[in-house]
């Protein structure tokens, strides 16, 4: 008899996410991928893909989401003003799969920027009390920023950072180097102000989808069509839409999100 091995999502209840584990197993797995000290439920976890000693199996996972296909318009009026930025924010109060996303532009959609980012501004102090919270006071110039430890479950290289202090917040890009043994990470952009560990500085993220996407021809603009591709979000989970007016002519902005629900 041939032996199995299978990929999973698990859901992990700390991070508030699916953690994809990082290779095959031939038992479902008990605990998060990311920590064992995590939560999961169990009752969530998905395949993903399957493989055994003969043959390759490929699973089409609508788990979690019921597999009901939808095309969801996201429609919003565009402010005037050169180089204005409008941003739209939105979330489902169920779990979604999304696997494409189309910009329906027209003629004065030509030549403005557009992103998108998913995780919005996530603040893990929600999870792991203090795990975002900085261990060293950062000051103008600085792009090294100290963490605690807890925190490199959740941060990603790639992931857009923001650090924040009472009201005053930077963004500083993405994140760029991840140091576990110095507890650091390092952020693309220096930091102008001052932050501090007295004053309760600590770090946000968000997951960029696509940026800067310069709309370049009126029609249709399809980002992301693989199927098998598509990231299980969870319920509400913030995400946000920059759109940048380049010419400062008021106008709307229609896109298409292809989606099970």
């Amino acid at each position: 008899m041939s032996r199995s091995f299978a990929k999973y999502n698990v859901w992990c209840v700390t991070e508030n996410i699916y953690v994809e584990t990082p290779g095959y197993h031939e038992e479902v797995p008990i605990v998060c991928p990311n920590s064992n000290g995590h939560t999961i439920d169990a009752n969530q976890i998905t395949e993903l893909d399957r493989i055994d000693e003969n043959h390759t199996i490929v699973v089409d996972d609508d788990d979690g989401v019921g597999g009901y296909y939808r095309s969801h318009g996201i429609n919003f009026d565009v402010d005037p003003g050169v180089d204005v930025v409008t941003t739209h924010d939105l979330s489902f109060p169920y779990s979604v799969r999304a696997f494409s996303a189309h910009i329906n532009a027209s003629s004065d959609n030509v030549g403005d920027v557009i992103s998108y980012c998913t995780g919005y501004d996530t603040d893990t102090s929600g999870y792991v009390p203090g795990s975002n919270n900085i261990t060293l006071d950062v000051s103008s110039g600085s792009t090294v920023i100290g963490v605690n430890s807890d925190f490199f479950p959740f941060v990603k290289i790639g992931f857009i950072i923001k650090i924040k202090e009472g009201v005053v917040e930077e963004e500083l890009g993405e994140c760029i180097n991840i140091d576990t043994v110095n507890n650091t990470i390092t952020v693309a952009n220096a930091i102008t102000g001052i932050f501090t560990v007295s004053g309760g500085a600590k770090i946000l993220f968000s997951i960029a989808r696509f940026v800067n996407i310069e709309i370049a021809n009126a029609g249709v603009i399809t980002l992301g069509s693989a199927k098998l591709g598509g990231s299980l979000a969870p319920p509400n989970l913030p995400q946000r839409i920059t759109y940048i007016n380049k010419d400062g002519v008021a106008k709307r902005i229609r896109l298409i999100a292809e989606i099970t629900h």
